[in-house]
């Protein structure tokens, strides 16, 4: 993995421990035992490496974009906010993210990415009530590239409120689904091979079956805000409901909020049948996407992404 060099300004001292380590081994910001458990689970949580101010800039943004908002699946949701935010694009381009993805995905593919690129990011809020999805992996509007792309890729969701396991509402992985024997059929039911028809939050009413096989391997987490949930392409995750006493406890409270950036490498080919892909960027790969698909690594293009159609 290439040197680790953030911008240390702001930093928490355990991110600034974590880094000093990190350049001593040459290695990354995330220990050899993190790595194990990524690769053996196919997520991770890392807590306390996010600068508090940018994280709670990135909170200020979107209760702001919540109240202003009257999008309303998932309750809100909005992409490429990192172009409309400071504290959101820092977040992504700026902290130990990239590192973090450059380590791993090097770590999974045996040799480092010449680039690595942000090729989608959203932010969503969860509130008592709203739709949320069932167990998945994102469909091609959300990860529009191919399923056989170089990567896999990585998603990076971070809590933007404090999350409670007893309360609900958070996000719920299906640890080691994405090794699971039955990962290429659920694939294959919830993106349409059984029905003709992408139904990426159904497979519990598709097949309950593979639905309790995911659930099996649920795993929550208590988080605070500036946590981390790190998870690759195909480990399968869910929306975590609201208990029922989390519901009361909650009332008319401001949704939960997160923020979530999916990375690929500059190498990895853009879906030629995703909806989410402008027509011009169909087959080509997100590094011929320029700016569109920000460069976060080894260095970064400060500039919004623009390469995939909002939905906000």
């Amino acid at each position: 993995v290439r040197p680790f060099r953030p911008r240390l300004s702001g930093m928490s001292a355990a991110f600034i421990a974590c880094w000093v380590a990190a350049a001593a081994a040459g290695s990354g910001p995330l220990s050899d035992a993190q790595v194990s458990a990524y690769h053996r689970d196919g997520a991770i949580v890392v807590r306390g490496l996010l600068p508090k101010d940018d994280v709670r800039a990135a909170m200020d943004y979107g209760s702001q974009r919540i109240a202003k908002s009257k999008f309303s699946s998932y309750d809100k949701l909005s992409f490429h906010d990192l172009q409309k935010s400071d504290a959101l694009r820092r977040l992504a381009l700026h902290s130990c993210v990239p590192a973090i993805v450059a380590q791993l995905m090097e770590s999974e593919r045996g040799a480092p990415s010449d680039e690595i690129r942000v090729l989608k990011d959203a932010f969503l809020s969860y509130k008592p009530g709203g739709d949320g999805c069932g167990w998945h992996c994102d469909d091609s509007f959300f990860w529009p590239c191919p399923l056989d792309a170089p990567g896999p890729g990585i998603n990076v969701w971070i809590a933007l409120d404090q999350y409670r396991v007893d309360v609900g509402g958070g996000l719920a992985v299906s640890l080691g689904s994405h090794k699971a024997p039955w990962k290429q059929e659920a694939l294959a039911t919830i993106r349409g091979a059984m029905t003709g028809l992408p139904k990426t939050c159904s497979l519990k009413e598709l097949s309950p079956e593979l639905h309790d096989k995911a659930e099996a391997l649920c795993q929550r987490w208590d988080l605070e805000p500036g946590d981390m949930i790190i998870h690759t392409r195909f480990c399968f995750h869910r929306s975590d409901p609201f208990t029922e006493e989390g519901s009361r406890a909650h009332g008319d409270k401001p949704a939960l909020m997160r923020y979530s950036v999916r990375f690929m490498p500059g190498d990895a080919t853009l879906d030629s049948e995703s909806r989410a892909i402008d027509p011009d960027l169909k087959g080509r790969t997100l590094a011929e996407g320029g700016v569109r698909f920000p460069r976060c690594w080894p260095a970064f293009d400060d500039a919004p992404a623009a390469g995939t159609r909002s939905a906000a």
